[in-house]
């Protein structure tokens, strides 16, 4: 993965001993592990307050009640989303990320969604 490679272009791009920090809303532990050891970070500190050693040795202790996965596989991917944030409970949230494949995809989607008049 690319993250991989972030600390060197940090350590060339930044000066020595610049603070770094990296979030996650959803990672596992083996890619929390990859990326503190890919940037070099030795403090670990959940949303529920519990820091390194024990924070990747228990899970936290909190429910994201705001946090709604979905994913689906479509033959017209644009249609179903937007038949998808027309319904409860998508339609009363104020805010949705949506995850693409690539860049164009993005691009596409956005237009499709404000012609429809979701922006």
């Amino acid at each position: 993965p690319a993250y991989l490679r972030v600390h060197d272009m940090l350590k060339r791009r930044f000066a020595p001993g610049a603070a770094v920090v990296a979030l996650t809303a959803t990672a596992a532990k083996q890619t929390i592990r990859s990326i503190c050891d890919a940037l070099a970070l030795t403090r670990i500190v959940r949303c529920d307050g519990v820091e390194s050693p024990d924070a990747l040795s228990q899970a936290p202790q909190v429910q994201r009640r705001n946090l709604n996965l979905s994913s689906s596989f479509e033959n017209d991917p644009t249609t179903a989303l937007l038949s998808l944030l027309q319904r409860p409970p998508y339609r009363q949230m104020n805010s949705i990320i949506v995850y693409v494949w690539m860049k164009w995809v993005a691009e596409q989607t956005a237009r499709h969604l404000q012609k429809a008049g979701i922006s």
